[in-house]
């Protein structure tokens, strides 16, 4: 659990005439006024902003680097305070952001909110919509020209052309040691940044997250039954394929949809490079790499073997149910998943010891873990002069409070005595009627490092500490992040999913492998050649 509830996660023309903006159904830039194509934009490497961490919240398990995850048994006691003076100077602030859970109680009746806002100094203005609809709003959004001051970002087809037209550069304001004007934002490690920038200019605040998704759970227990944990990828065939039993309704493994049945955990178990691989200043795909081949036949071999649950690849709330209820040894779940997995233990099997894979190599060597969850998303600010951009930031400072802040503590539970009260524990607890008051997606806006605390599970807290604190020494960077190719923003997500699904078809037997050396072909001509020298530049200019 984060360390508080807010995140409990067409032809559209913008004006007329010179430097209108075209948004079409895929979200693509086709006109700018500013000039230059998106590529030539993209350019350089940004100055980021250089971390420093507050140490006034006294974690009882320490950061883990490089996000700094830290973990809390018991709500600290003392709450400083992180902002010295009121953000903002009145007005409206507005905000475009999605929820992934249910809406919080509206502004009216919604006395944290409230409280929040003279805190804040401002009313905040936000607009709220679901995660599957969120794209589609962005880009009427961004069409229709009247932008909110803080919006959560999509990265559409020709992203670094958006950003540049529509939204602020905040390098000279964040940028190095200027974010130290802003104590809660510097809090933020560094590496964080890298994906909210694009060349050499940083457009985001971060919304942090764990740093790795990694290869996924296991059911500690069970794998004890056959002998402890694998020690390469022939132990690990061996072990899954001795825990099915489906008479018994246990699978060695299932997939979560969309997983291409496991195949990152089989990535990762190979030492595939994370998306690209970079020597000498070339750039070698993953799937061009004879190791993501031997990775895919490994999982062939795996399905041929009966492994995989019969519901393997169906939506993720049936396959969380398959791996929590015991039915599969393992799961591509993600480290967070632990949250529920462990939550549900006591409930199914109290003798259920759910844990996350840890880092393995296939011929026993020392393995990797992909980098790949450094954030969520980021939220850009609507360009503005600098006395407003420096308002803005100063609320995004308020917002990103750590935990033992009396901001964090505002913003989260409101109001002592009025929307919560302490227990003999020293937690917040929301009075009834207020209990949804809290929903409000603040975290949507910035967030700062995961602060681990959950007072009703602290097995939670715990096991998912334990899982970022294993895997955390053997993550591998993807050599392109924080650089811009135009092709892979325009056709990318469809060249990947083309990449997936011919994967999941050689993974099942529906395709022979001979499949795959054509697949490779066909990502090449269809736009990986040409994203490759794109990144290739923009690399060489960092």
């Amino acid at each position: 659990m984060s360390n508080s509830p807010r995140l409990s996660r067409r032809t559209l023309l913008a004006g007329a005439g010179a430097g209108a903006l075209a948004v079409t159904a895929a979200g693509s830039l086709t006109a700018c006024g500013n000039g230059g194509s998106a590529q030539d934009l993209a350019n350089g490497k940004a100055t980021l902003p250089s971390y420093q961490p507050i140490t006034r919240s006294h974690p009882d398990l320490p950061s883990i680097p490089p996000c700094g995850v830290t973990g809390y048994y018991r709500y600290p006691k003392a709450r400083f305070r992180s902002v010295a003076k009121t953000p903002a100077s009145g007005g409206t602030i507005s905000a475009l952001v999605a929820i992934t859970a249910p809406p919080p109680t509206p502004h009216d009746q919604n006395r944290i909110w409230q409280a929040a806002e003279k805190r804040i100094g401002a009313r905040m203005n936000l607009t709220m919509i679901t995660q599957s609809d969120y794209k589609q709003r962005f880009t009427t959004t961004i069409a229709g020209g009247d932008l909110p001051d803080f919006m959560l970002f999509q990265k559409i087809a020709n992203y670094a052309q958006l950003l540049q037209a529509k939204f602020a550069d905040l390098t000279p304001l964040l940028g190095g040691d200027a974010v130290h004007e802003y104590p809660n934002l510097a809090n933020i490690p560094t590496v964080c940044w890298q994906q909210a920038a694009v060349g050499n200019k940083l457009y985001g605040l971060p919304l942090c997250r764990n740093g790795m998704q990694g290869p996924g759970l296991y059911h500690k227990e069970m794998f004890d039954e056959v002998g402890g944990y694998p020690k390469d990828a022939d132990e690990f065939f061996t072990f899954v394929k001795e825990l099915t039993r489906p008479k018994q309704n246990r699978w060695g493994i299932v997939g979560h949809q969309g997983s291409a049945y496991s195949l990152k955990t089989a990535l990762m178990l190979f030492k595939v490079p994370f998306n690209w691989q970079l020597s000498g200043g070339k750039l070698t795909k993953d799937i061009e790499t004879d190791a993501h081949k031997e990775a895919v036949a490994y999982l062939r071999k795996l399905y041929a073997a009966g492994v995989f649950h019969p519901d393997s690849n169906a939506p993720n709330n049936r396959t969380k149910n398959i791996f929590n209820n015991g039915s599969a040894a393992v799961s591509t779940d993600t480290v967070t998943g632990l949250l529920g997995a462990v939550k549900n233990q006591a409930k199914v099997n109290p003798k259920f010891q759910p844990r996350a894979l840890k880092a393995l190599a296939h011929d026993g060597s020392r393995g990797i873990v992909y980098l790949d969850f450094l954030i969520n998303s980021f939220a850009v600010l609507k360009k503005g002069d600098e006395k407003r951009l420096k308002e803005l930031l100063r609320v995004a400072d308020f917002l990103a409070a750590p935990i033992g802040s009396q901001e964090q503590q505002l913003l989260t539970y409101g109001v002592e005595g009025e929307t919560f009260r302490f227990d003999d524990k020293g937690t917040p607890v929301l009075t009834a009627g207020h209990e949804n008051d809290s929903a409000i997606p603040w975290g949507f806006i910035v967030n700062g490092p995961m602060e681990l605390f959950d007072a009703a599970n602290p097995d939670t807290v715990k096991y998912r500490y334990e899982g970022v604190k294993d895997l955390s020494p053997y993550t591998v960077k993807d050599p392109t992040a924080g650089q811009y190719s135009a092709t892979d923003a325009t056709v990318g997500e469809t060249l990947t999913q083309n990449i997936m699904d011919t994967c999941t078809s050689i993974i099942a037997g529906r395709k022979p492998m001979s499949a795959y050396d054509a697949m490779v072909k066909q990502w090449r001509a269809q736009g990986g050649d040409k994203m490759r020298d794109e990144y290739e530049k923009a690399l060489a200019k960092s």
